[in-house]
């Protein structure tokens, strides 16, 4: 259970309501609608003290404001609905001091119950289900907390937040997660795809430290690195192909080379492929990545798509090889494609399997198309999602339902991209730390 400040900003937490507890019935309504959670955000960098004299000289972010009838909103969206799940928002909750924890668990019950809900079905993908894990003990901390609230106050809150519905998903969620669960955590069916000139992969070395990864499959597109025989890859024995010249975009690649790899093992597919650039990703992305490779590493990844970019692809007008492409029928294309910025994504054997013919067809129409091995990169690099199966269209990570809801992260470092907040995700960061500490 979170018992520190998050990593991302230093904060002063302060609770602000217009007037005296309500009634159990005007508290039932969204603990009325004026109660909000207000925090006062200073620079992450600075001590207690001088983070202090910051706030008390006006020089904080004082903006933010978490709504009791915003979060009921967010809540009852996703368990009715399929809505986003309301991660960043339980965070900024459940790691605010113990003391505001206890006040908002006062008077307005059901954000404090729910937020743990929310985190502890979180984990159960990462950590995978047991009966006395954090998850677990997030739960049984929810549950606890109904407990000290009166009862006419909670059958009252229990109309109108969902509280039987969280209890019931964790439970299927569990029980789902349970049957899937394998004893070894090993990543010997996950099979990892890079192309790299001359980047340091250190990056990935503190991504697999401590894992038994199945296959690490490096493209050199610059030439034979001795640099390879050295520790971290003499261990892993990654299968170097050399001479491979053609280079995409930072570090990702070449499109001919992903669909070669795809075609190469098309007898004998590992449960998941996943393709990633070179270049060491943003910190957020990091986070990201380890999120995926705990839920496989615990057997608990149920996806066959997942986007792993952090950044949406913005529209552009499509080039002659995007249209050729388009008109050759190969890629089933029938509006405007939407994605995910650049070459890195998992895939698992099953949509593989079923993408095998279009992958050889699109290999087909690369070569009568005419293009340069670089245009055909720039017009394939935001369109995998096609090639694998996803919609054209693909939906925004946060409300793709098709997705189990840890990987449901909105969109940008931040959820709060809209707001002075400081762009970076909290909910990412205390995830990735929890796995980093296991």
């Amino acid at each position: 259970m979170p018992s520190h400040l998050p990593l991302s900003w230093a904060f002063l937490l302060s609770a602000t309501w217009s007037r005296t507890l309500p009634d159990k019935n005007e508290l039932a309504n969204a603990c009325y609608f004026t109660y909000r959670v207000g925090y006062v955000i200073c620079d992450a960098s600075l001590g207690p003290e001088a983070a202090q004299k910051e706030m008390e000289a006006g020089r904080c972010n004082a903006d933010f404001r978490l709504m009791g009838s915003d979060f009921q909103r967010l809540v009852l969206k996703h368990y009715m609905e399929g809505g986003r799940p309301p991660l960043e928002e339980a965070m900024w909750l459940l790691t605010s001091s113990e003391n505001f924890q206890t006040r908002t668990l006062s008077e307005c019950p059901p954000m404090q119950i729910l937020a743990n809900m929310l985190y502890g079905e979180a984990l159960l993908y990462l950590d995978g289900p047991s009966r006395d894990g954090e998850s677990a003990m997030l739960v049984a901390q929810a549950i606890e907390q109904t407990k000290r609230v009166q009862p006419e106050v909670l059958n009252a809150l229990a109309r109108t937040w969902p509280l039987d519905m969280a209890t019931h998903r964790f439970q299927e969620t569990f029980l789902a997660l349970q049957g899937m669960a394998k004893g070894d955590r090993k990543l010997d069916l996950v099979h990892f795809v890079l192309c790299r000139c001359d980047e340091d992969l250190s990056w990935l070395e503190e991504l697999l430290e401590g894992m038994q990864a199945g296959g690490v499959y490096l493209y050199e597109t610059c030439g034979h690195d001795e640099r390879l025989k050295d520790g971290f890859f003499e261990k892993l024995s990654p299968e170097v192909v050399s001479g491979a010249t053609a280079k995409g975009p930072k570090g990702s690649c070449p499109a001919q080379i992903a669909l070669t790899h795809v075609l190469r093992y098309k007898l004998d597919f590992p449960e998941f492929l996943l393709f990633l650039p070179s270049a060491a990703p943003l910190e957020q992305e990091r986070y990201f990545y380890q999120l995926v490779l705990n839920s496989l590493l615990s057997h608990t990844l149920t996806a066959d798509f997942v986007a792993l970019g952090s950044t949406r692809a913005p529209p552009v007008s499509l080039d002659m090889c995007q249209r050729s492409l388009i008109q050759s029928g190969v890629l089933p294309i029938w509006n405007y494609p939407l994605g995910y910025e650049g070459s890195r994504f998992l895939v698992s054997a099953k949509r593989l399997v079923e993408s095998i013919d279009r992958v050889a067809s699109l290999m087909a129409a690369f070569a009568e198309s005419g293009c340069t091995t670089v245009e055909l990169e720039e017009a394939i690099a935001n369109w995998w999602h096609i090639v694998f199966g996803e919609p054209a269209q693909l939906p925004i990570r946060a409300e793709d339902e098709r997705l189990p809801m840890f990987l449901r992260v909105a969109d940008g470092p931040s959820g709060f991209s809209r707001t002075r907040m400081p762009k970076s995700s909290d909910y990412l960061n205390w995830a990735a730390t929890d796995l980093d500490e296991t």
